[in-house]
């Protein structure tokens, strides 16, 4: 039986098996941002883990805020600059230098067929465009990719999507992903890896193929992947040849030689997937999400006249030049409507300096765009874009969480023409037909930023220096001998009063809002837990208070692989959660923490909601005896109810251990 493309890169990439179902993974990159390794950094400098297991394999950026909007970013990105010069990690891309991670580390050629890459971030799954395994993690996977070079997954099911026919005129990979993912929901790809195939997808560039991947997180994917073939070989050819300036990566004589390298990885013909979809590509029409869920789609005519108050086009879903070529087309000689804001986020220096080139900035600014430096920006509202309340934002974003963009706002996500059409229209608006091939990269050539820069100073590798904490952190020796062994963190305590939350798919914002990523210690979260919860009837933290246990619906902790929702609920008090399913970032994360996320049946858990919610009930857990007893009592009666508990081998590992940073550090 043949297997598939994720299936080699497992085979090719492990390390160790420390259950049937976990495979720890040898890591060809680790990729780092501003907002969740700089806490990384902290803990493992607390523990007396100041390392990194290979300089030349991390790569950095500063990109979410960027530049800092205020004393916290800016000592987030403080923290992240100093750690990069004290290890010699010579890629770093700093303020003038930099854009979205997901789009400047293709660039730079540090994403190939075949590699396993981690970085703290959701959207890392857009790398599986170059055939690669790319995955985001939280914090905690995050140091012990950082510490050891190694991360742990279960391998992930295979969902064959097979897109046929060909792309009509006006159709872009954004409606086409949007198609996808009303297709799969939300959680329709959890714990799989979703490989893109078909005619639709050989015919389109590299820069459709990383908008497919980047939203395949929004179907619960692990990732997405395509097959490398030719035109993933054209794309990386200027940073693959000889003279190629990527640190630490292979280099090739000639075109054909990397060709026959990267057509190694394939998918075999006798391939098994888990599943299978077809969609017929020709009948496909410009679309737009509607509501606060990625799947809730609907073509852009059902939503004509809408009025929006602003428009954003960027972000690593469609910031590249590209993206930005095909909406200019659009505006060109025209201008945005009156009283909208427009907003311009190229997603890389790179990209900037190419579209000034071409003459497209100037495009925008004439129409009244804003044109701000490359960055991350308003897509999870942090900077440069906030919505107020009830404002409505036509965005080229991948996420239209409630919040998202900022409390109270409306995001709706479309194609960069969509949203070019809908500035010019003040209302989502169908663009004129136009056919992606003349905007496409074969058209004006395609944009390649050679070489890294590095500003941490020349003797950075030689003089490890002071160890800088986020405020509130002690300060350690910078280095610590290899025996010396990280503290084990305190038992927790499982159990305890059970909040149930009856909602499927709360999401990460909802957990802790992305406008709090900028905190310098994980104290300061702890009041912000459930903050913008969308449940009738529930209000924050008050409802939180006393509560040890979540019982929820399905798909809890969808979204973001931000730690700090994990985090959030430990400050509370909060050390497990009972779903009938888990995003699979936060489960992990969980477990990571050395914290629970349990499954129970939807069956069972209709009935814990039928009998225990609304009364005083608490959770009594044995984790020798493996039982859960629910109870609950009042006036007119008590009831009780058992089930059977069962952890994994690994996750019990996990929790005994004290999570996986000091279970590394023990076996790694």
């Amino acid at each position: 039986m043949g297997m598939t493309l994720v299936e080699k890169i497992f085979q090719t990439h492990v390390k160790d098996r420390p259950s049937e179902e976990t495979w720890v993974l040898a890591l060809d990159a680790v990729f780092c941002h501003e907002i969740t390794t700089p806490i990384a950094i902290n803990d493992l400098a607390l523990r007396g883990l100041d390392r990194v297991f290979d300089p030349r394999r991390i790569k950095a950026v500063i990109d979410h805020v960027s530049p800092a909007k205020d004393s916290a970013t800016a000592e987030q990105g403080k923290i992240l600059r100093n750690w990069a010069g004290r290890h010699g990690i010579r890629d770093f891309f700093d303020i003038g230098r930099n854009g979205v991670c997901h789009a400047i580390f293709p660039e730079k050629g540090f994403v190939r067929p075949g590699y396993t890459i981690i970085m703290g971030d959701s959207h890392t799954c857009t790398h599986g465009a170059f055939g690669a395994f790319a995955a985001g993690i939280g914090t905690t996977d995050l140091e012990v990719g950082i510490l050891k070079g190694v991360c742990a997954f279960k391998k992930p099911l295979s969902l064959r999507v097979n897109l046929e026919g060909e792309l009509p005129r006006g159709v872009y990979p954004k409606d086409l992903i949007l198609a996808v993912i009303a297709r799969l929901g939300v959680s329709g790809a959890t714990d799989h890896v979703i490989e893109f195939r078909g005619p639709v997808v050989e015919k389109m560039s590299m820069e459709g193929r990383m908008t497919l991947c980047n939203m395949a997180v929004e179907a619960g994917a692990t990732s997405g992947i395509c097959l490398p073939d030719r035109v993933t070989a054209d794309y990386l050819w200027p940073l693959i040849t000889g003279g190629g300036t990527c640190h630490g990566e292979k280099n090739y004589g000639s075109k054909e030689e990397a060709l026959a390298d990267f057509e190694t990885w394939q998918s075999d013909a006798d391939a098994v997937y888990d599943g299978e979809y077809a969609i017929n590509c020709s009948s496909l029409e410009p679309l737009v999400s509607t509501g606060y869920k990625p799947d809730e789609v609907k073509p852009v005519r059902e939503l004509e006249g809408t009025k929006i108050d602003q428009v954003y086009i960027g972000s690593c879903t469609n910031g590249r030049i590209e993206d930005l070529r095909a909406a200019a087309a659009v505006i060109r000689n025209k201008k945005i409507a009156p009283g909208l804001r427009a907003i311009l986020a190229p997603a890389t220096q790179g990209v900037y300096l190419r579209a000034l080139e071409e003459g497209l900035i100037g495009d925008f600014a004439a129409a009244g765009f804003c044109v701000i430096s490359p960055g991350c920006g308003a897509c999870l509202g942090m900077s440069n874009g906030v919505l107020a309340r009830g404002e409505v934002c036509a965005s080229t974003t991948n996420r239209n969480f409630f919040g998202r963009m900022g409390k109270g706002g409306m995001i709706h996500l479309m194609s960069p023409v969509s949203a070019a059409a809908a500035a010019i229209a003040g209302c989502i608006t169908p663009a004129d037909g136009q056919d992606p091939a003349d905007c496409g990269a074969a058209a004006q050539g395609r944009l390649h930023v050679h070489g890294a820069e590095f500003t941490g100073g020349k003797n950075c590798q030689d003089k490890p220096g002071k160890v800088d904490l986020l405020p509130g952190g002690a300060s350690p020796a910078a280095k610590t001998p290899r025996a010396e062994q990280p503290p084990r963190a305190p038992p927790k305590h499982f159990g305890g009063a059970v909040l149930f939350l009856d909602r499927p798919n709360i999401n990460t914002d909802e957990i802790i809002p992305a406008k709090y990523l900028t905190a310098n210690t994980k104290e300061s979260l702890k009041p912000h837990i459930l903050e913008d919860l969308a449940l009738p009837g529930f209000t924050p933290p008050g409802s939180c208070a006393g509560k040890g246990v979540i019982v929820t619906r399905e798909n809890f902790g969808c979204g973001s692989s931000r730690e700090h929702a994990p985090w959030v609920l430990e400050l509370n008090g909060i050390n497990m959660v009972i779903a009938p399913s888990f995003a699979r970032i936060f489960r992990q994360n969980m477990y990571n923490c050395g914290m629970i996320a349990w499954e129970l049946s939807s069956e069972d858990i209709d009935l814990l909601f039928a009998g225990f919610a609304g009364k005083e009930t608490v959770l009594s857990v044995d984790l020798d005896r493996e039982i859960l007893v629910f109870k609950s009592g009042d006036c007119t009666e008590d009831r009780e109810r058992t089930f059977p508990f069962r952890l994994g081998a690994f996750e019990k590992a996990l929790v005994t251990a004290g999570g996986w940073v000091h279970y590394a550090e023990q076996h790694y």
